[in-house]
């Protein structure tokens, strides 16, 4: 959570985040306001995309690929 916060927070997405569970029992994560936001439900287009962004960051620099094709 703090190394995707970083990453946000670099990309001049400025909140908190935190890890909750949810009413219905299961974690999630959450904008850390007075009142948690869900994080999937109320960030912006352009917040969702650098999530996809990390993702894929975190996955090529574990994986290594020699040759990655995108079409």
């Amino acid at each position: 959570t703090e190394k995707f916060e970083k990453f946000l927070n670099d990309h001049d997405v400025n909140e908190r985040l935190k890890v909750a569970k949810s009413p219905d029992g299961r974690e999630g994560l959450y904008f850390a306001h007075e009142q948690a936001l869900p994080f999937f439900a109320v960030a912006s287009s352009g917040t969702l995309a650098l999530t996809v962004l990390f993702y894929w960051q975190e996955s090529l620099s574990i994986n290594k690929p020699s040759f990655i094709y995108m079409d």
